[in-house]
């Protein structure tokens, strides 16, 4: 069976604002904006050099994939991460960077470190590791400090993309 060689497009403006209307779910996004493209998982695989089993597995919530993962499909298809960070709080965004954005939200919350691990439910090391500048963090990482921070679900994701590009 002869392969099909995806179309060379990406989203529109249109089509991105009616992803990005409600939703925050990374997961629904890709799977919206490949749809949207009339792409199918292999095709999205090819353009993202990312695996069709990784893609197939987000699209239904099954995987935890790293923000590397994410960017690379989100790239694919043409969606611009600034397009969901307009809805972060306007005391999140104040900072230069993610690291010191952590920093600020756990001193805000009069937390140490070990107080922010507690609290999230991941470890001490994982901590450190954010707020030394590493990111490259996992989505169910991410979810569990943003139930601790009070943001909505995704957003500390797209907000720590931003920050690193």
């Amino acid at each position: 069976m002869k392969k099909r060689v995806p179309k060379d497009r990406k989203l529109n403006s249109d089509e991105i604002k009616g992803i990005t209307g409600e939703i925050n779910k990374i997961s629904e996004i890709i799977k919206l904006a490949r749809q949207k493209l009339n792409w199918t998982q292999e095709e999205l695989s090819f353009r993202s050099d990312v695996s069709t089993e990784t893609i197939s597995r987000l699209e239904n919530s099954k995987t935890n994939p790293r923000q590397r993962t994410i960017t690379k499909i989100l790239d694919a298809v043409g969606f611009p991460v600034t397009e969901l960070y307009w809805k972060l709080p306007e005391w999140f965004v104040q900072h230069e960077d993610f690291s010191e954005t952590l920093r600020f939200c756990r001193k805000h919350y009069g937390w140490t470190q070990k107080d922010m691990a507690a609290q999230s439910g991941l470890s001490l090391r994982t901590i450190k590791y954010f707020e030394n500048g590493r990111y490259n963090a996992r989505l169910s990482s991410l979810s569990k400090l943003e139930r601790v921070i009070g943001l909505p679900n995704g957003m500390l994701f797209f907000f720590s993309i931003k920050r690193c590009n």
